[in-house]
């Protein structure tokens, strides 16, 4: 397990060491006019007109005041976005949590905007200040764990997104819904003297922009001038070395935490102040994380982030115009966005290969020429929920375990999964066969896998940034192609879509309790209790699995043995996209029958905290996931008697405890070996 905790000790040591070169920006421009070229080749085989399209595009961005209104908005929110997350990887730590910082901002400021009877510039600056201590006590939650027990803030803070994101929703839908009328989700309107003043009619670009830019100037600031800065850098570069200079890294940290949580909330504030007057449950889409990938792409670069904050705005904004003048799906822009974030990503890799290749022709040349709420929840029928909930998880974990053996953390299984689930529906619906939709699945979850390997290991890309991205796409290649070739929004199902089969087991089916319990389920829960041993033999009793442990924990012993690492993270991705996609087929063949954006709701992440709190043993892996099925399965059957947005927290919540019980119990044996 050696490499696991290897793996994770890079993923949150994740530090923006490098500049931004002039080699740097060239190859910014290349990757983004290639993605440019690639989205043009989509619209000539979907029919459209690349010329219209992208002339659309600008004109729906930047083409009139409206317009320009608007994609000022949207770059002021990438740039604060990007901005919190620069701070903190600054820093040394990795905020992947702003989306959940931004939504209780959010809901802090429009419950003072609502509640507070005061002057209108009081309430707005009383709004502000709650919002960004919302964000930052939020934040200072993961930072706390993260510093005090060194449990991981990666997971932490996605955990702590959708519990932000239910526990703001129930809000909106409980104590705190107002009573007005043509609202369905949301509080009371604020004060309307409190709300920030549209700058250009019609546009969503307000007066608060001048907080974004007085919050962007001061974060240039710190982060670029500022003596705070200089030590965040040695803290995020070298904290051994830091601490040792003297610098209390463990206080930065935290503060670079809480900053950054505070920006979001902010943004949540101008959110709700500038745009939508009170909280609503769509306040944000995905803002955050958008933001965190234009950061990534400019090397925490303060400068970076603003000049590319604009561009993806402009890609963002003009993608609506785009699908309305020129009839272009603007989930293309997603995938247009993915392409750039790959090809920067592995920038390195792919340079590094190019000039081996020149060197090598060179070199050839040379050489040529030289009770009863317990009986409704606590019976059966939870359990059967339980195996239901608990099966993709289960697939995609052990996918994920073979990924961690070889030192490589994947958390692009997320967007595998979601992937897997879409083609196994594409396959079903037009071959008329389930097993056409299970091989459609294997071979996109094939082709990922091989996909990622390459830029992983044969691009030495950063593996964190390649998942991200990868999820990124799935998510518009999904919604594109649903879009495309079934001509519908948000879902699919049709009757011609072919469920996975349910297994009836002879003699077992007609015992009491546990015939109910083994018997009936659908083919792929069956597979996945057989791949836990499988998978245990595989890793632990088998030469091959032996030599896959080797080339996460010792590959200079195992190159020295006569084998490749290479191959070995090459079979893992592998049997990584395989197994994440056959979890994704068993969400939209087996769980449902139908395709549904999104479908895999941070499943991904949840195998991903199965794998570190089993330690990578498949029997331990399999019982984490069944806890997961259970409290899921649990809060479905207890939305009969509590808000659902309250149960569909539980899960996560309970993702977060496992991850801080697994760093405690290894802090305790550590404690018990000394």
């Amino acid at each position: 397990m050696s490499g696991l905790m290897q793996s994770l000790r890079a993923l949150a040591r994740l530090k923006p060491a490098q500049k931004l070169t002039r080699d740097y920006l060239v190859s910014l421009l290349t990757a983004v006019l290639l993605a440019l070229a690639v989205g043009a080749g989509i619209m000539l085989v979907c029919g459209h007109n690349p010329i219209e399209g992208y002339g659309a595009l600008i004109e729906g961005a930047l083409g009139k005041p409206r317009a320009i209104g608007n994609t000022l908005a949207k770059t002021m929110t990438l740039c604060l976005t990007g901005l919190a997350m620069s701070l903190a990887a600054k820093a040394g730590v990795f905020n992947v949590g702003g989306e959940g910082q931004l939504y209780l901002g959010a809901m802090a400021a429009a419950v003072v905007g609502a509640q507070v009877d005061a002057p209108a510039w009081l309430v707005t600056l009383l709004a502000l200040l709650a919002a960004m201590a919302a964000g930052g006590l939020y934040a200072l939650l993961p930072g706390a764990l993260k510093v005090k027990w060194k449990v991981d803030e990666v997971i932490t803070t996605i955990m702590l997104n959708s519990v932000a994101i239910y526990f703001c929703s129930y809000l909106a839908n409980g104590p705190l819904k107002t009573a007005e009328r043509g609202i369905a989700t949301g509080t009371d309107s604020i004060m309307a003297e409190a709300a920030f003043t549209p700058l250009i009619r019609l546009s969503n670009l307000t007066t608060g922009v001048f907080y974004a830019a007085a919050v962007a100037l001061i974060v240039w600031y710190v982060m670029s001038r500022s003596s705070v800065g200089f030590e965040m850098k040695l803290t995020g570069e070298n904290d051994r070395f830091a601490r040792y200079g003297g610098i209390r890294t463990g206080s930065l940290m935290l503060w670079a935490m809480v900053f950054s949580g505070a920006i979001c909330g902010l943004v949540g504030m101008l959110e709700v102040f500038g745009l939508h007057k009170r909280f609503l449950t769509t306040v944000s889409n995905e803002f955050y994380f958008d933001g965190m990938l234009v950061a990534m792409i400019m090397r925490y670069s303060p400068f970076g982030v603003i000049v590319m904050s604009f561009f993806f705005a402009v890609l963002s904004i003009g993608s609506k115009s785009m699908e309305l003048s020129a009839g272009v799906s603007s989930e293309l822009i997603l995938i247009v966005q993915s392409i750039i974030i790959f090809f920067m990503a592995a920038e390195g890799g792919i340079r590094k290969a190019l000039g081996e290749r020149a060197a090598l022709r060179r070199a050839r040349r040379g050489r040529g020429k030289g009770a009863r709420l317990m009986g409704d929840v606590l019976n059966i029928l939870l359990l059967q929920n339980t195996l239901r909930t608990a099966t993709p998880v289960v697939l995609a974990a052990l996918g994920c375990l073979m990924t961690q053996h070889v030192n490589i953390t994947n958390i692009g299984i997320e967007g595998m999964m979601l992937t897997g689930a879409f083609f196994a529906v594409l396959g079903s619906y037009f071959a008329g066969s389930w097993v056409a939709g299970i091989a459609c699945a294997l071979l996109v979850g094939l082709l990922l896998g091989l996909f990622y390997y390459v830029f992983v290991i044969k691009f030495k890309s950063d593996e964190f940034i390649i998942g991200v991205a990868l999820n990124i796409f799935a998510g518009g290649l999904t919604v594109f192609l649903l879009r495309n070739i079934f001509d519908v929004k948000g879902s699919f199902s049709d009757p011609a879509i072919v469920p996975l089969p349910t297994i009836e087991i002879p003699l077992i089916k007609d015992i009491p309790v546990i015939g109910p319990l083994l018997s009936g389920n659908t083919l792929l829960v069956y597979v996945s209790w057989l791949l836990v041993p499988i998978c245990w033999a595989f890793i632990y009793k088998t030469p091959m699995g032996f030599h896959l442990r080797a080339s996460g924990e010792y590959p200079d012993a195992l190159t020295a043995a006569g084998r490749s690492p290479e191959r070995m993270k090459c079979l893992a991705s592998v049997l990584c996209g395989l197994l994440s996609a056959l979890a994704g087929a068993h969400l939209s063949l087996g769980y449902l029958t139908m395709f549904s954006e999104n479908m895999s709701a941070s499943r991904g992440y949840v195998a991903f905290a199965c794998v570190i709190f089993g330690r990578g043993n498949p029997p331990k892996v399999f019982l984490a996931a069944l806890l997961f099925g259970f409290i899921e399965a649990l809060g479905l059957r207890m939305q009969k008697y509590m808000p659902s947005d309250l149960t569909a927290m539980a899960p996560y919540v309970v993702t977060v405890v496992m991850m801080v019980a697994v760093v405690l119990l290894e802090r305790r044996k550590r404690r018990r070996a000394a």
